[in-house]
């Protein structure tokens, strides 16, 4: 079994920069699933549930319509660290996102974000109950290819070796690459 690093070890073998190229995969694959699981704490446990996520790639932020009435909203509250985990099994192809959420009662942020699946939920966007969840992601990580599989299972019989299958970001290296991207 290999020895365990520390949050800082990883935070340095993170710090190098990760291809433009890559980060359009995590926000494509984002943007083609549109919904995921949206992880919480309790305080005393984790809990997820799907939801339907709005991306703003500009903003950097991911947002979600909520009812005030429910749990989420509170523990979001106490606790804002918040995952959330997108996933395409087809294609093999996962994208797990981390970050802080704040919890908005922006009118015209709820009727922007307004959509079909909404009204499963709500009447209309006037709903005073609606509320909107915006989660700035920190660290993620994108993972799959093809043949994940038998690379999980080769993995698990110690015949594997490293791919680049999976790659993790942190909230330094996004904002580093948006920079990189508005210079061009």
């Amino acid at each position: 079994m290999g020895k365990s690093l520390s949050l800082n070890q990883l935070s340095r073998r993170r710090r190098r920069r990760i291809p433009h190229e890559r980060l359009d995969r995590v926000w494509a694959l984002m943007e083609t699933v549109r919904f995921c699981m949206f992880t919480t704490w309790t305080g005393s446990r984790l809990r997820s549930r799907p939801m339907s996520a709005s991306l703003s790639r500009d903003e950097n932020v991911i947002r979600f319509l909520t009812d005030v009435r429910q749990h989420k909203d509170e523990e979001v509250r106490d606790f804002p660290q918040v995952c959330l985990a997108f996933a395409d099994s087809s294609n093999q192809k996962y994208v797990s996102i981390s970050g802080h959420a704040q919890i908005t009662n922006d009118r015209k942020m709820v009727k922007s974000l307004w959509s079909l699946p909404a009204k499963a939920w709500w009447q209309d966007a006037d709903d005073p109950n609606i509320r909107v969840i915006t989660v700035n992601p920190e660290d993620g990580g994108l993972h799959g290819c093809a043949g994940t599989v038998q690379w999980l299972a080769d993995r698990f019989a110690g015949t594997s070796k490293p791919t680049d299958c999976s790659a993790r970001f942190s909230k330094r290296e996004v904002f580093a690459f948006r920079r990189q991207a508005a210079r061009q």
